[in-house]
């Protein structure tokens, strides 16, 4: 296995002491999920006005069907809430000393995506050494992608940067595309090349989604616990919440619109797949998982 070995401790800037301080304090509240609904119910029970016609109970069905889904949330919340609570009663994050991080990066590879990745990129350097030893940086591009010279220079930058190139003939057994494609092809080869073992993990990421400090030891934290985890306790996955930084956004409606996958983050996949089994289906970025295969590929 190809590893790479940097020194456990980074440097911490003003500004990442400043975050971390922020992330540790955070606690998830209630009044951003009450509010709204006290608001939607007394607005309902203020229009409302009786009637008897198919319409209007249609409406009232159709107006009922996201209380499932609200009961649920609150349900995620609530469980997201104590566990906050026993925070303390965790082991705390150590080094991952007897793991291999793998970050898996796909990329279009254009050349108006270049600065998302290159930040995103960074900032898995930046961070996660502090809590992996023995890491490593895969960025997935296609072959013959436009920024392709501007990704080499980024791998320059760090030993830690490896760029994967997806053959053009490239092709997996039901015609997979895109993103899908990529990552098969990255899974592929990590079979070939001996990392499709119990102590590799890979985090898959987007090419404009970052790290944090917190990501970084909770992520550390996640792994090592399996360390100490018993046969019928031990996870193969995990995943994490997803934010958006004021200062990325472009648009402010669009930093409102994606406010939605936080709260969904921590409360409806807290509730389906937090309790150890993915019910409800998982991210397609900040997601863990472990690199085990014992299955052949069809080609």
């Amino acid at each position: 296995m190809a590893t790479t070995q940097v020194d456990g401790g980074v440097p911490h800037s003003r500004h990442n002491a400043k975050l971390a301080k922020c992330t540790a304090a955070w606690r998830p509240g209630i009044m951003p999920f009450l509010l709204p609904l006290v608001a939607l119910l007394a607005f309902s029970l203020w229009s409302y006005t009786p009637s008897d016609s198919p319409l209007a109970w249609l409406i009232t069905i159709c107006w009922a069907l996201p209380v499932p889904g609200v009961l649920v949330s609150i349900q995620g919340f609530l469980l997201i809430r104590r566990r906050a609570r026993k925070a303390h009663l965790m082991a705390p994050p150590a080094l991952v000393e007897q793991d291999f991080l793998i970050v898996l990066v796909p990329t279009i590879g254009r050349h108006d995506t270049y600065p998302a990745l290159e930040r995103s990129v960074l900032s898995y350097v930046e961070h996660l050494p502090e809590w992996f030893p023995y890491m490593r940086v895969d960025v997935l591009t296609e072959e013959g992608c436009e920024a392709a010279e501007r990704i080499d220079r980024l791998a320059a930058t760090s030993p830690l940067i490896r760029v994967v190139t997806v053959p053009k003939a490239y092709e997996t057994a039901n015609g997979t595309r895109f993103k899908a494609r990529a990552n098969n092809y990255a899974h592929e080869l990590r079979i070939a090349e001996g990392e499709a073992l119990d102590h590799v993990w890979v985090l898959h990421m987007d090419d404009d989604t970052g790290v944090g400090p917190d990501t970084a030891a909770s992520l550390a934290q996640f792994i090592n616990r399996q360390r100490r985890a018993t046969p019928d306790e031990v996870k193969h996955m995990a995943q994490g919440i997803l934010t958006y930084p004021r200062e990325n956004a472009v648009s402010m409606l669009t930093w409102f619109a994606d406010a939605i996958r936080p709260a969904d983050d921590i409360a409806r996949f807290r509730a389906f797949t937090g309790l150890g089994t993915p019910a409800a289906g998982v991210h397609g970025e900040l997601l863990v998982i472990r690199a085990t295969w014992r299955t052949p590929v069809p080609r």
